[in-house]
């Protein structure tokens, strides 16, 4: 009698692979390859072991869509699951994070519980589908994969090669930074301030803000530190998921594969130039994809609107829930991004029924998830007034706000739109030669939009693609229009409605263009005329329009990636340093304790490397931020001021000043460049205070400050 030991062997793999997975969770892997002394070799070990980490935090978020998705769709298994994952398992850990921060789990329990959560979704995946059966390993299939998608990889590269750049910060990381080195230590997650005061709630408008609890999940699981992932690693794979997740968006909305990977290259390409300094969608998109509100319009808003494009194709259960899962993330990641996600949403729904009959339960459905996925931040925003301290609503206090001009267009006490030079390339001196010339290259984006919005207008009828374009170019103009922009500042924030230039589908409009004008061509009465011309022959030559794209971006590689790749390392090392110096801090206190660096950017960064650190003044470049909303505005003033004079060396500042306000504030460690130690001891040498220097790296030295009892 034959018997089948396939089942048996199952049930070993599967154990074997469970095993696998909770020892990858629980063993610091990660810290085995951190005691490196070359830069470089560190770097590369680093990026290793951060790539192996997202993979691992982008398992749950796949194996929960293989649940609602039993059977293999190969245009979605072959490379959408990248931006699937990455989605569902942000709304993942999120959800358990929010749950950790009110029931007061530790970090380490918020960890265990998204590994257990990936356990159980192998069991529940072998109990009732044989997806996982399914996987087979095959070289042969790997070569084949390669060379289908060996253009797309090219792309892939080519933006990943354009993070390289020395301005690895923007204002908000020093608060992301915080706030992932505070969860990833914490023993009692909670909604307390962790930068100043530890004894009062942070602003409202935080608690849902989960996206660094991923990030936290990540630097743990890698052993690196966070000011690493924030400064200089993340993007380097960040932005290439945004380009397969702009790529794989474009197969869903029915494009070619060639297609698809020319519009994701184009993309970038444009993106590239789009980097002035109105900030453009160009410096976000290669400087900042870690923050939540970027990630969450390039990251997760393409699958939400995927799974909204299935559930109105089909409105059955599984849709739904994906949907809604899928905007969960959107909610606890970005108010701003989730807005206009919802705006598009409405959009999609309004673009269906020229299709489709009018389905009432599927508008009331779709309708009914956007008030939820929105009801928390309304609430928010109506009931408490301090969750609006950081809202600019009013032209009054917008000509006022932080970076107003950089941002908004303002043309009476009422109307305003955002800046129309957010829409444009870079601009050059203008005492340059070609400058006039250059004025009508760079407005290169608007004029695509507005072409490839007027196309797809035309053609709505045919399908998801030109609603997109469609729905996104109309709502940019929307909002740069002053007479309707403020209609969307009121929704969100006078300042930001600028964000949604974010969405802009340029790929996809110079694609539309030009399938648009072969389509004219081939309906010419003259059309014998042109196919044998050499234009039309390089018109549809897809090879000749992805050399130009390419050669589009070398400019910016040779002359901004390439001359500050040095100082990107710079930046490492010094950063690398800083984590150091941090990582000591925790390790010798208990309690949170002030720290201050003489370096102002050392300062600011000090609460993202030690989880114990608090500051005595942080993100001063608004008075009123939400770190010290509850503080009063003569107080702010007074701490930045305190700060300043603790750690700068003036010799004419008073010496008395100098030493009460160290007292006052109990200043226990001041980071010291090795330069500036002796004059910064000379300094402090009146003040009655003992102190030593307990920790040094290559460029830094700690010093702590122990004061006597009769000045304490």
């Amino acid at each position: 009698m034959k018997v089948d030991l396939r089942p048996l062997l199952w049930h070993r793999n599967l154990i074997i692979t469970i095993l696998i997975w909770f020892c990858l969770w629980f063993i610091p892997w990660g810290e085995l390859f951190q005691d490196v002394s070359n830069l470089y070799l560190g770097f590369v070990l680093d990026l290793v072991c951060l790539g192996l980490a997202l993979l691992i935090f982008l398992v749950p978020g796949i194996l929960l869509y293989w649940l609602f998705e039993p059977k293999r769709n190969n245009l979605v298994d072959d490379i959408g699951l990248l931006p699937i994952g990455f989605a569902l398992s942000t709304t993942l850990i999120c959800v358990i994070g929010i749950i950790g921060r009110i029931a007061g789990f530790s970090f380490q329990t918020v960890k265990i519980l998204f590994a257990f959560t990936g356990g159980l979704e192998f069991i529940l995946l072998s109990v009732f589908t044989t997806r996982l059966q399914s996987i087979k390993w095959d070289f042969r299939h790997t070569f084949a994969w390669i060379k289908l998608y060996g253009p797309l990889l090219f792309v892939i590269f080519l933006s990943a090669l354009l993070t390289f750049h020395d301005e690895l910060f923007f204002i908000d990381d020093r608060t992301y930074l915080a706030y992932i080195t505070n969860w990833q230590h914490s023993s009692s997650l909670n909604f307390n301030n962790i930068v100043i005061k530890s004894d009062v709630l942070e602003l409202e408008r935080f608690w849902l803000a989960l996206y660094p609890m991923g990030q936290a999940l990540l630097a743990d699981l890698s052993g690196i530190p966070a000011i690493l992932l924030i400064a200089n690693y993340l993007e380097l794979y960040l932005v290439p998921v945004a380009v397969v997740a702009s790529y794989w968006f474009g197969r869903e909305l029915g494009l070619s594969r060639k297609a698809s990977v020319l519009s994701a290259l184009i993309q970038i390409a444009l993106f590239s130039w789009m980097i002035g300094e109105e900030w453009p969608v160009g410096k976000w998109f290669f400087e900042s994809m870690g923050e939540d509100k970027v990630s969450a319009v390039f990251h997760l808003t393409p699958v939400f609107f995927v799974f909204l494009l299935r559930y109105l194709d089909r409105p059955i259960t599984k849709n739904f829930i994906l949907f809604l899962v899928c905007g969960i993330a959107l909610t606890l990641t970005h108010p701003v991004s989730l807005f206009f996600a919802c705006a598009i949403t409405g959009g999609f729904v309004l673009c269906s029924w020229t299709t489709r009959p009018f389905r009432a339960r599927t508008f009331a459905v779709v309708s009914l998830i956007c008030v939820m996925l929105t009801m928390p931040y309304i609430v928010i925003r109506i009931v408490d007034y301090s969750s609006q301290a950081a809202f600019t609503l009013e032209t009054s206090s917008l000509s006022n706000s932080y970076q107003a001009d950089r941002y908004v267009n303002i043309i009476s006490d009422v109307f305003y739109g955002f800046n129309p030079g957010v829409l444009l390339f870079f601009d050059i001196p203008s005492n340059s030669r070609f400058y006039q010339q250059y004025q009508i290259v760079r407005s290169f984006p608007l004029v695509i939009l507005v072409v490839a919005g007027t196309l797809a207008i035309l053609r709505l009828k045919q399908g998801p693609f030109y609603w997109y374009i469609s729905i996104c170019v109309f709502l940019i103009l929307f909002a740069m229009i002053p007479y309707t922009g403020w209609i969307l500042g009121y929704f969100t924030d006078a300042r930001l409605i600028y964000r949604v230039t974010w969405y802009m589908p340029l790929g996809m409009s110079v694609v539309l263009i030009l399938m648009s004008l072969d389509k004219w061509l081939n309906n010419r009465s003259c059309f014998f005329i042109f196919q044998n011309t050499v234009s039309y022959r390089i018109l549809k030559d897809y090879f000749f329009w992805f050399l130009i794209s390419s050669a589009f971006v070398s400019p910016l590689v040779v002359f901004r990636t390439i001359p500050h790749v040095s100082r990107y390392f710079d930046f490492l090392d010094h950063n690398i340093q800083l984590a150091e110096v941090g990582s000591y801090i925790d390790s010798n206190s208990r309690d949170p304790v002030i720290s201050i660096g003489l370096d102002y950017m050392d300062t600011q960064f000090l609460p993202g490397v030690s989880a114990h650190t608090r500051l005595i003044s942080f993100r001063e470049e608004k008075l009123e931020n939400g770190h010290n909303y509850f503080l009063r505005p003569e107080e702010v003033l007074e701490r930045k001021r305190a700060s300043n004079v603790i750690r700068m060396i003036d010799l004419n500042t008073s010496v008395e000043e100098r030493c009460l306000l160290m007292e006052k504030y109990v200043i226990e460690y001041v980071v010291v460049p090795r330069e500036e130690l002796e004059t910064y001891k000379q300094v402090l040498q009146p003040c009655e205070f003992q102190i030593t220097d307990v920790f040094f790296t290559r460029d830094l030295i700690l010093l702590n400050i122990r004061y006597s009892i009769s000045s304490s």
